[in-house]
Order: structure tokens, then C-alpha cells, then sequence
């Protein structure tokens, strides 16, 4: 919901585009499925921004739930700034 967050998804669009990247679905912690199948091959991809940490517990939670949830999937977690209050 911030413009910083824009241009890192529109960059990270540009890097698929030009390295003839598939991507087969775009989800975030609202809308992703309860019940999806990924195929094992399909890399998954978290998208990198300002929330890795607890400032953000919603996010961080996510990508938690989604590595337990794919364990023998690859997951790329893009860069990210990273914020513990502890």
C-alpha cells in the first residue's frame, strides 16, 4: 500500500519479463488459498519489502506458514529490511 512496495513488485516483474520467468500465480497473505496445490518444481516466490521481522507479525507469519506448509518446495525470499523490537 506504499509506493515503495509498488516499484519493488514492478521490479521484480521487469526481472521475471526479462529472464523469461513463468510465474503461475500471484497471491499475498489475504487472499492465498487454504486449499492449493503447487506443483514440487514450481518455485515460490515471497516477495521482498519492509516486513521481515516483527514490526510486520502478520507477514513475517506468513512466509513462516508457507515455508511449514510447501517443505520440500523451493522458496526464494526476495530482499527484504529486517526489524526485531527484541
Amino acid at each position: 500500500m506504499n509506493i515503495g512496495d509498488h516499484l519493488i513488485t514492478k521490479g521484480t516483474e521487469c526481472f521475471f519479463a526479462n529472464n523469461t520467468i513463468s510465474v503461475v500465480g500471484r497471491f499475498n497473505l489475504i487472499d492465498f488459498p487454504d486449499q492449493i496445490d503447487i506443483h514440487e518444481k514450481t518455485i515460490i516466490v515471497l516477495q521482498g519489502g519492509g516486513n521481515f521481522g516483527d514490526l510486520y507479525p502478520q507477514n513475517h507469519k506468513f512466509r513462516e506458514a508457507v515455508v511449514r506448509r510447501f517443505p520440500d518446495h523451493r522458496i526464494v525470499v526476495l530482499p527484504q529490511t529486517a526489524f526485531f523490537s527484541r
